[in-house]
């Protein structure tokens, strides 16, 4: 199927979701299913996507026993067949329900999901699949999991959102912001791709992670492999790590880092290495002769106070340890104990870390 055919179907899809929202809503006229009629009649395409969706959100009863019934009746009857098929609830329909409590919020997702994708231009690949929201957000100091309709998952880290597109080819997520680890179940017919910025991450059965810098990506990987697929203007700049596709696989153990201004830049496979930066999973920052300027950033993610670097030549000071993310104060007590340091609580939100006087 070529690109425009395929977002052709993409119309039909999205055009037939909206007609199956407004039914379940309850706010369809007598000129609004002499339209709907008219619109499934001019091409069979319209009629198969319409079922779709219909199948997929809308129940009939037992007076008709089948959606194609029911959307055979709209075609024959017109404004007739407002007694089969209407709001999807029973209060203003005895003909046409939604089982579902509050689905119908899952079908508005679903039509937002798919003008999420045509929007940037990407072809859907079919109609998507009912999600509880396209949207998600882990606000400052909190981590979220959101379960995904094939039994995947995401656990995102403070700070950050998603955007989840599913479709019946492929299984898209946006990271706009953050970092998040995806724990993503095996289906080879529906790879699953993560997009950060231009950056593209792709995997099929696996568990991986991708965190946004202001001018990078990184990407490490606990299990599997995935494949990711760096902006074009990056690639020359990346030498050896890329393949000929310009593709970079990554197995277990892996780490890459795409940067704007410096290129690509991977590490031998280091399946600890991994663990320890994703430790903040379990509550923990875990880490091992890290840079001072490092360590602080991290806190500062979770941190209501901002911890700040007064002598810049502390910045290269190593740190070791697992310290809980709750305790930031802990912390601060251990580098004021083990280093030449001071510690002072500016004001209400502003810690300094200076040379010890």
């Amino acid at each position: 199927m070529t690109y425009d055919a395929q977002l052709e179907n993409d119309d039909i899809d999205l055009e037939a979701c909206l007609w199956v929202t407004k039914i379940d809503g309850g706010n369809m006229t007598d000129e609004d299913y002499s339209e709907l009629r008219s619109w499934i009649r001019a091409d069979a395409k319209h009629k198969a996507a319409f079922e779709t969706y219909a199948t997929d959100f809308l129940v009939v009863d037992d007076i008709l026993s089948t959606v194609s019934e029911a959307i055979s009746e709209i075609e024959k009857q017109g404004g007739a067949s407002r007694s089969v098929l209407a709001s999807s609830n029973p209060t203003k329909s005895p003909r046409l329900r939604n089982p579902w409590s509050g689905f119908a919020a899952g079908l508005a997702a679903a039509c937002i999901a798919l003008v999420a994708v045509m929007a940037m231009g990407l072809p859907s690949g079919g109609a998507p699949q009912p999600t509880t929201g396209s949207h998600f957000a882990a606000h400052s100091g909190d981590q979220k999991t959101v379960e995904l309709p094939d039994g995947s998952s995401v656990m995102m880290n403070t700070q950050s959102e998603i955007r989840v597109a599913y479709t019946q080819t492929e299984r898209l997520i946006y990271l706009d912001k953050g970092e998040a680890v995806f724990d993503v179940e095996k289906d080879a017919s529906r790879p699953f791709t993560v997009s950060s910025g231009d950056t593209v991450v792709r995997a099929i059965g696996t568990i991986f992670s991708v965190r946004t810098f202001s001018d990078s990506v990184e990407v490490l990987v606990e299990e599997g492999v995935v494949e990711l697929m760096p902006p074009a203007d990056i690639k020359s700049k990346a030498g050896s790590p890329v393949s000929t596709n310009g593709a970079i696989r990554l197995e277990q153990g892996g780490y890459t880092r795409v940067s704007l201004s410096d290129g690509i830049s991977q590490r031998a496979a280091d399946l600890e290495y991994v663990e320890r930066r994703l430790a903040w999973r379990e509550g923990v920052l875990s880490f091992d002769q890290d840079l001072l300027a490092d360590v602080v950033r991290e806190f500062n993610r979770y941190s209501e106070k901002e911890i700040v670097i007064v002598d810049d030549d502390l910045a290269e000071l190593k740190i070791g340890g697992v310290f809980p993310i709750e305790r930031t104060d802990a912390f601060l007590d251990a580098l004021e104990a083990g280093f030449d340091v001071e510690i002072e609580y500016a004001n209400a939100e502003r810690i300094e870390i200076s040379k010890e006087k």
